[in-house]
């Protein structure tokens, strides 16, 4: 059996246009469960990987990459915990939620819409899954920046958000909309240019690998997910940590009693990447990596996995029957019970 979004129709197989937009309504939904689901689990690795990117002291390749990253990620949580309280590992996690479910629906829904064209067009599953990925990714990453932005300032803030939540975005949007669309787009640009390389692989890597597995059940999906999202961030990883630093600029901070900037001033992408280089070194570029792999192991796993169980369950529901006239054709009708 193949993935939830090819809906039970064989590759190349022709789908008739309303079952098409049956099936793109059954990806949003099962993408909204996957985000949802995916992000409940994930939200305090997300916290530390977050602060641990937009660290300011020196550091080390050692630190970064061997086993003092494993002891900065139990430091770095327990530091949140003692200065802040244990709810501030979940510090901006109602927008996250409300970005992984966003995310995930535009995500799977063009996903399945462009998995479905390469499928017609007699593409590889990898290859498919690379154009199909990275085009659906991009589109998401697009239209929901917003809340991506409001995410990570959650993060960093933790328990001292203050004014930077969703409703005080839109309050603001609503005096001054262009400077609050400038404001919540920070960081669009290496975003960008890490989305369709970063998810392209993560998605042709599943597709490739589901290909080429033995039938499996959830376990070898989940197995597979993990893979893919680590291939995947690992991939783009240094433009991933410019977003984050250049989405929290002019953000004010405070840990234990003093306020300071979240990061340094930067004039655009170059001269983050550039900056990172000069105090830390090649190694800089990394910083976080460790949390991030394993946040993107875990969520790719807990994604892949709900979206395949959401979408068979959805798939096991009974087709509605088509009236039966002399001009419904044989090969409709068989398309039809096939789906049952």
């Amino acid at each position: 059996a193949g993935l939830g979004w090819r809906a039970g129709f064989p590759r190349g197989e022709h789908v008739p246009p309303a079952m098409k937009s049956d099936q793109v309504v059954d990806d949003a939904l099962a993408g909204a469960a996957a985000g949802a689901v995916s992000r409940s689990f994930i939200a305090p690795v997300e916290v530390v990987k977050v602060r641990l990117q937009l660290a300011t002291e020196r550091t080390t390749a050692a630190r970064i990459l061997g086993v003092g990253a494993i002891a900065d990620m139990a430091r770095v949580g327990a530091d949140i915990c003692r200065h802040e309280g244990p709810a501030a590992l979940w510090g901006g996690n109602l927008s996250a939620i409300k970005l992984y479910v966003a995310y995930c629906m535009v995500q799977f829904s063009v996903f399945g819409r462009l998995r479905r064209t390469t499928d017609e067009a007699g593409c590889p599953p990898w290859l498919s899954g690379l154009i199909a990925g990275g085009g659906a990714s991009t589109v998401a990453t697009v239209a929901t920046f917003p809340l991506d932005v409001i995410r990570t300032r959650g993060a960093v803030l933790g328990a001292f958000r203050r004014e930077h939540t969703l409703r005080h975005a839109l309050a603001a949007a609503a005096a001054n909309p262009a400077a609050v669309v400038s404001d919540l787009y920070r960081g669009v640009a290496p975003a960008a240019l890490a989305i369709v390389p970063g998810m392209g692989i993560t998605f042709a890597c599943f597709e490739g690998l589901r290909a080429a597995a033995p039938e499996g059940g959830y376990g070898t999906v989940s197995a597979i997910g993990a893979a893919s999202g680590a291939l995947g961030k690992l991939a783009v990883y240094p433009l991933d940590l410019a977003k984050r630093r250049l989405q929290v600029q002019g953000v004010t901070v405070r840990r234990g009693g003093a306020e300071a900037l979240a990061t340094q001033p930067y004039a655009g992408l170059g001269d983050c990447l550039a900056s990172i280089v000069r105090q830390d070194g090649v190694a800089g570029l990394f910083r976080g990596i460790v949390p991030s792999v394993v946040k993107a192991s875990l969520t790719s796993a807990l994604a892949f996995t709900t979206f395949e169980w959401v979408r068979g369950a959805m798939r096991a529901a009974p087709w509605p029957q088509e009236p039966q006239t002399p001009t419904s054709s044989p090969a409709r009708r068989e398309i039809a019970n096939g789906l049952r």
